[in-house]
């Protein structure tokens, strides 16, 4: 009896121990369960490049012929990248470098203004993202 009741009390520790891990609480004491579900704050549409990492909020003007990303990080800070992201345009296989510094980027190219599809390439730190194919009737434009 003694020992089934010492294996319970483990299987009880075991799991209030992987029940409360990953990153309900970060460091500073704040709740974070709801950071994947970050809000677009700029009218457009959020991409996630890593299960609770880097996403993307891309805004598209097909009149402009222009797409702007907005970098965050999982819990919608500002991500600063420290290269600019390239977006490849599948129409004719373009690759637009964006301008831009920081947390915001913009792409501006004529192939924009025809609703393509693009895949952005973005640096964070060492490592690289290839994020799916973007097409901008995703958008909410």
């Amino acid at each position: 009896m003694m020992r089934m009741t010492r294996m319970m009390v483990a299987a009880v520790a075991l799991g209030l121990t992987l029940g409360l891990g990953g990153c309900k609480h970060d460091n500073d004491g704040e709740d974070h369960a709801d950071s994947h579900d970050i809000k677009a704050k700029n009218g457009g549409t959020i991409v996630h490049l890593e299960d609770h990492g880097p996403c993307m909020e891309v805004v598209y003007d097909a009149k402009a012929g222009t797409l702007k990303l907005y970098m965050v990080d999982a819990h919608g800070d500002a991500l600063e990248l420290e290269e600019a992201p390239t977006a490849n345009i599948e129409k004719d296989a373009t690759v637009v470098k964006a301008t831009g510094s920081k947390s915001m980027w913009t792409f501006t190219h004529d192939n924009l203004k025809e609703h393509p599809h693009v895949e952005f390439v973005i640096k964070v730190g060492d490592k690289t993202f290839n994020s799916d194919k973007w097409h901008a009737d995703e958008d909410d434009h």
